[in-house]
């Protein structure tokens, strides 16, 4: 292939290369072409860079060649002096588009490479090759020139561009900025504040009261405890009767916290009572063990009188109150209960449980008492009677003292 043949072949391809830059632009403003389409045709466009490029380097390479396979002729180089051919005129048009998707001919790029140093002050490498820098300084000059439309980033033959570019207008500057959006107003909310109650003095003075209540004042003590028993009387064949006679008597306190009030409860009780029991047998102890065997049935008679009083403190919002009730009951019971006693050899003495078989209560009263109560804020005091007076007594014994009676 000849240097002529691939000069047409270059021009061919520029031709198509602009037909398809044509087509190009006319599918991405057309909304109803798909993007499969347009990536086809620039694509195709490519292609013929590529092609185009390809044939300028052999073009070259043909240039090398003819160059140095050309014949000389000595006599002729002794004799005659070859012309210097005169230097090309400089370019003053460019021939292509310059640019985003620009034909970029190395020419036509210096030419534009110059002319933005020149007339915008850049300090671009003049070398013909359509890089970022020279992108970024076509992409700025349009900004100012067009302000906001119009920016693509190509300079065409006979363009807006390229006549500013050879004209003597100066550059304009860059719109300002548009001012930033003014802060949207902050809600500042007021911290919200924590009512705090201060206690009363009757809660302060109920919480004192409830530790005393419920880790100091609790109180148990057995006063006296009595008990005689008589000795055994011997019936024969191994039967014996025994009496006892005992009395007791105790006292409790105990005291307790609610919400907004502390109670204090006393109790004491006083007993006293006789039994009398049948059995046989005997257990003996000594110095080699227990033995023998005991069994007795016992019946026991009680009569105890009890007592409670109950304080109570209280307070209600700014008020506190303070009340006192005390009962009193007095009962009497019968009852019959067995026990086995046993003991053998070395090992030590057994006794069973009391077996209860039954108990009576023949009489039981409660006898009215009284309640106060006094209004700490108002300083009131007032007293009634609590409770009433109530007796059981058992259809046994009012028998019993019937027949006594008639």
């Amino acid at each position: 292939m000849t240097i002529e043949e691939i000069n047409i072949q270059l021009e061919n391809l520029r031709d198509a290369v602009d037909k398809a830059d044509r087509l190009f632009d006319s599918l991405t403003k057309n909304s109803l072409v798909t993007k499969e389409i347009v990536a086809k045709v620039d694509k195709a466009r490519a292609a013929l860079e590529a092609k185009i490029t390809e044939l300028k380097a052999a073009r070259k390479e043909l240039q090398e060649k003819t160059t140095e396979t050309a014949p000389t002729d000595p006599a002729a180089t002794e004799t005659t002096e070859t012309p210097t051919p005169a230097p090309p005129a400089p370019r003053t048009e460019i021939l292509g588009s310059v640019g985003y998707r620009g034909k970029n001919d190395p020419l036509d790029v210096e030419l534009v490479q110059k002319l933005l140093n020149q007339r915008k002050g850049e300090k671009l490498v003049v070398d013909g090759v359509w890089g970022s820098n020279t992108n970024t300084s076509i992409i700025d000059l349009q900004r100012r020139i067009f302000q906001s439309w119009g920016v693509d980033g190509r300079i065409d033959p006979g363009g807006k561009t390229w006549k500013w570019l050879i004209g003597s207008e100066k550059l304009p500057k860059l719109p300002p900025p548009p001012p930033p959006p003014p802060p949207a107003p902050v809600k500042v909310t007021p911290p919200t504040q924590q009512k705090v109650t201060q206690p009363t003095v009757q809660e302060k003075v109920t919480d004192v009261l409830g530790f005393f209540a419920e880790k100091v004042l609790p109180y148990e003590k057995e006063f006296f405890m009595f008990e005689w028993n008589s000795p055994k009387v011997w019936l024969g064949y191994g039967f014996f009767v025994q009496g006892s006679l005992y009395a007791y008597s105790n006292a409790s306190l105990t005291g307790s916290k609610g919400t907004n009030s502390v109670s204090v409860t006393g109790s004491a009780k006083v007993a006293t009572g006789v039994s009398a029991s049948i059995g046989w047998g005997e257990v003996s102890q000594g110095w080699y063990g227990t033995w023998g065997l005991e069994a007795r049935g016992t019946m026991k008679g009680e009569l105890a009188a009890s007592f409670h009083i109950r304080t109570v403190l209280s307070a209600a919002g700014q008020t506190m109150t303070g009340s006192i009730s005390s009962t009193a009951d007095i009962t009497a019971t019968l009852s019959v209960s067995a026990k086995v006693t046993g003991g053998v050899g070395f090992g030590g003495s057994y006794e069973t449980e009391s077996y209860t078989l039954g108990k009576i209560t023949f009489l039981q009263a409660t006898t009215p008492m009284f309640a106060s109560t006094y209004d700490f804020s108002a300083r009131k005091f007032s007293f009634k009677k609590s409770g009433s007076w109530s007796v059981r007594i058992h259809p046994q014994l009012v028998n019993t003292l019937r027949s006594v009676i008639s």
